[in-house]
């Protein structure tokens, strides 16, 4: 049995609530792509005392997975990248907080 009294207080169009995501709810990309030319510390923090590096980021990780030969837990909120070191031609898993900047910008060590 239907309660007339809800039929008749309910409006006769409904508004129809759709689910859009904010800004808030959308992924950060990863700021630097394969091919981008960069200065970075390869140890320590980016307010580290250590020396600077530049190299070439040979990949990008948003996943967990392999960079370097090592595993790393990489997210969209977190992305890894693996670095061509341009003087000692080897690779390092970094933190995207530990990439300076593009050389190509102007950021150099």
């Amino acid at each position: 049995m239907v309660n007339q009294s809800t039929l008749s207080d309910s409006p006769a169009s409904a508004e129809i609530e759709v689910d859009t995501p904010s800004v808030y709810d959308v992924s950060p990309a990863p700021m630097y792509d394969i091919g981008d030319e960069v200065t970075y510390k390869p140890v320590g923090g980016p307010t580290s005392h250590t020396s600077t590096s530049i190299g070439t980021i040979t990949k990008v990780l948003t996943q967990p997975g392999r960079a370097a030969g090592r595993n790393v837990n990489a997210s969209e909120e977190d992305p890894r990248y693996e670095i061509l070191n341009n003087h000692t031609q080897k690779k390092s898993a970094m933190y995207e907080k530990n990439v300076l900047g593009r050389v190509s910008d102007g950021v150099l060590p």
